[in-house]
């Protein structure tokens, strides 16, 4: 009885290490159509981080093998006072059925932890096509390559695995100067795992600048010379011919990575492309052309009409629409005498500097009373769409200047024709009894209110001093702001096991590396690196870096390559590089 004590106590003990991961198998339906497909799938539980390697597809007989995602979750709940966590992994296999008849899917050995599971087999049942049962309805998204759900349609997996990379200008005849928008896709006739771009080759006869880079592949489906495919926009760039005859677009590549019974990467490039670029005519140019190209409206307003002797007249110009605004400047005010014009302001908002609006504004103070005629404000521009050369000349307007006094400063409140009259005597009744001010909310509200303003006033007007009479300590103020704030954003966010964390890290990084060093935000991660290896920056705080931005990258474009246990031990990484940066900013460099 002795011997057997030790026995039991042992299988005992094994209870709860036999329960910690659990391994089943299930498909989406047993009896399906010929012309439907079958989803098998595999699902591992675990109560601590799952480290294993994606089982390998499973052959069936009669089925051919097509696709394969990943999911996961994690579940969190209290029991007897308890915190118990469930992480569970989800792999699922995408069948066709290549003929009807009872088949088999055989028991499926996996090796987790130096251990061996094993599935139960499963029977499907495949019918003539129309006669399956239905399937459950399903509302997930499989040409996402950032999710881990099923499909929630029957995509066309029997096509050739094609991929490749196009490039589309937005039109292919162009005038000299006028921006053109060229897009990059990549096509693909099966679900993609992820893309990396790798270069970006340019060609003579014009100058360039991003116009849109998305920050995830965004698949949509379309018909391709009579084909079906899905594609993703890679990004969008905008190209200002600099010379006539045809240039070639750039011509970017990467790696597109596939699933065929595993990942396979095949690198892809974009097709040669080219546009022609015509001569401006000269047929009709103006004499002071102002050099604007492209396709705008233009607009106008000027306010008060009305004004006293010391106030300011504002005359604003809008030109909105596409063409090189970066490539033109406002044309200078027309002198008139009792009139100061100033230089023209110029405000933009405008994407690429090629689309967008700009605003033009003059400023008018009169210098005597009177009547005054704004003077004739002109802007010209080749249309591109008419292929003419257009003037928008300014309306007529006229301005009335009332002499300076000492009630306009006050917006005319008082009104010197009104009469004024004494009424009679009212009595001592007639007034209340009114509250000390002094003893009243009323009172201290707007006094407390005001004293507020006046701090943050103060502290604003500090910053903007520090700014005039030292940019450099206030552009490392203004960093070191900038990185704690993206810091609590993103420990915040993997907090809640959230992938936003990888984005923020990555945003919060790169704006402090901007910011203190004063360096473009069009640089490329490893340019940035490159000049802060130039400014003498420690080695230690550039490889831990590059090592994060790097891992940040990854995340983004490749689902599946960080969970909830990853997602902590980047957060420790991300706060030892703080305090590393933080180090660094304390030795002075």
């Amino acid at each position: 009885m002795k011997r057997l004590i030790p026995l039991i106590l042992l299988c005992i003990m094994a209870i709860p290490a036999l329960g910690a991961i659990r391994v089943m198998s299930s498909v989406n339906k047993n009896t399906i159509a010929l012309d439907e497909q079958v989803q098998f799938t595999i699902k591992v539980t675990s109560d601590s981080e799952l480290k294993m390697d994606d089982p390998p597809a499973p052959r069936i007989s009669g089925f051919s093998f097509r696709n394969m995602f990943t999911r996961s979750s994690q579940q969190i709940s209290i029991i007897n006072l308890r915190r118990q966590i469930e992480l569970s992994k989800e792999y699922v296999y995408v069948y066709l059925p290549g003929t009807t008849g009872d088949f088999l899917i055989p028991a499926q050995s996996i090796r987790i932890a130096g251990n061996t599971y094993s599935t139960n087999p499963i029977k499907i049942k495949v019918v003539a096509a129309g006669a399956g049962s239905p399937a459950p309805s399903r509302s997930y998204s499989p040409f996402n390559p950032f999710s881990f759900d099923e499909p929630d349609f029957e995509p066309d997996y029997r096509s050739l695995d094609d991929v490749f990379l196009i490039s589309i200008p937005a039109t292919n005849t162009i005038y000299r100067g006028e921006p053109v928008v060229v897009s990059y896709y990549l096509y693909a006739s099966s679900p993609i795992g992820s893309f990396q771009l790798r270069g970006e080759e340019d060609f003579p006869g014009y100058g360039k600048s991003i116009f849109y880079q998305p920050d995830k592949l965004d698949f949509e489906r379309v018909t391709y010379n009579g084909r079906n495919y899905t594609r993703a926009l890679i990004k969008r760039i905008a190209l200002s011919p600099q010379s006539t005859g045809q240039i070639r677009v750039p011509r970017i590549s990467g790696s597109a990575r596939l699933y065929n019974y595993g990942y396979q990467s095949k690198a892809v490039q974009s097709a040669d492309s080219r546009i022609n670029v015509l001569p401006l005519p000269d047929n009709g140019r103006p004499t002071n052309f102002s050099g604007a190209v492209g396709r705008f409206s233009i607009s106008e307003s000027l306010s008060p009409k009305g004004i006293n002797l010391g106030d300011a007249i504002t005359y604003s110009l809008v030109i909105e629409g596409r063409g090189n605004f970066n490539q033109f400047a406002a044309n200078p005010a027309v002198t008139q005498p009792n009139l100061k014009i100033s230089s023209p302001q110029i405000v933009d908002n405008l994407t690429a500097g090629i689309d967008g609006r700009r605003t033009v504004i003059y400023t008018i103070l009169p210098q005597a009373a009177g009547s005054y005629e704004i003077p004739d404000l002109s802007f010209n521009w080749f249309d591109s769409a008419s292929g003419r050369y257009r003037v928008f000349q300014s309306k007529r307007f006229m301005v009335e200047v009332k002499p300076a006094t000492v009630f306009s400063q006050f917006n005319d409140l008082i009104s010197r024709d009104a009469p004024l009259s004494i009424g009679d005597y009212s009595g001592d009744k007639a007034f209340g009894n009114y509250p000390i001010l002094i003893r009243s909310i009323i009172y201290w509200l707007p006094v407390c209110l005001i004293l507020i303003a006046v701090i943050i006033s103060a502290m604003w007007a500090r910053e903007k001093s520090l700014k005039l009479k030292n940019p450099t300590r206030y552009a490392k103020i203004q960093a070191e702001r900038q990185l704690a704030r993206h810091f609590k954003e993103a420990q915040a966010a993997a907090q809640n096991l959230s992938m936003d964390f990888y984005s923020l890290a990555e945003k919060g990084l790169s704006g402090f590396i901007e910011e203190r060093y004063g360096l473009s935000n069009r640089l490329s991660n490893a340019q940035k690196l490159q000049s802060l290896g130039e400014m003498q920056i420690s080695e230690k705080v550039i490889r831990n870096l590059d090592a994060f931005l790097e891992r940040c990258q990854k995340v983004k474009f490749m689902p599946g390559a960080a969970d909830a246990a990853s997602l902590n031990e980047d957060l420790v990484l991300l706060q030892n590089l703080v305090r590393l940066i933080s180090d660094e900013r304390s030795s002075g460099i």
